[in-house]
């Protein structure tokens, strides 16, 4: 926890440089391009002034890039990786909660089951639903109705096979015979 503070009061520092960068970006950049105009950008301006504003857009992004580029890409993935455990650390307590209120149930069967054996139009509601304690309810729910049903479905198979027939060859003159035809035989 204390390293997740860690990393938001890093994130804040970042995106504090960065407010401060793009504030004077514009006058950092206006300096950046008196210093590096040369003659050649200058006959640019007056003889193609296309190929003048290509060069300055370029220099513009190249510019921005060295000085806010890293800072942004660190502040994004500082982000992503504070979002991600913050998820984590909910769905850690989602999961708690849920295997309080119902301790018989078994999460690796569970998690198995979602990901393994739920129609994807189950998936798609549940990881829909903003709550983890109701995605966890839900999935549970889903997971009983659905071995529910397949143990009712192989208690249907098991009635529905026929007995096994014992008996003894008939002497029917096919056997008999020797035929080897398919279907002399039955």
């Amino acid at each position: 926890m204390q390293d997740l503070q860690n990393k938001e009061q890093e994130l804040k520092a970042l995106q504090n440089e960065l407010a401060q960068a793009q504030d004077s970006l514009e006058n950092n950049f206006a300096k950046h391009m008196a210093e590096k105009t040369d003659e050649k950008l200058e006959d640019l301006f007056f003889s193609n002034k296309e190929e003048f504003y290509k060069a300055v857009l370029i220099e513009q992004n190249n510019f921005i890039e060295e000085t806010i580029g890293k800072t942004y890409d660190k502040a994004v993935a500082l982000n992503d990786e504070i979002h991600s455990t913050k998820s984590k650390l909910e769905l850690e307590s989602a999961q708690k909660a849920f295997l309080e209120k119902n301790p018989d149930a078994n999460m690796q069967e569970i998690i198995a089951f979602y990901n393994e054996e739920l129609p994807p139009k189950y998936k798609r509601e549940l990881d829909s639903l903003e709550d983890a304690l109701g995605f966890f309810e839900s999935l549970y729910s889903l997971y009983k109705t659905f071995k529910g049903e397949k143990e009712e479905e192989k208690a249907e198979v098991e009635e529905e096979l026929p007995k096994q027939v014992v008996g003894n060859p008939s002497s029917n003159d096919a056997f008999s015979s020797g035929s080897n035809s398919v279907m002399e035989r039955f």
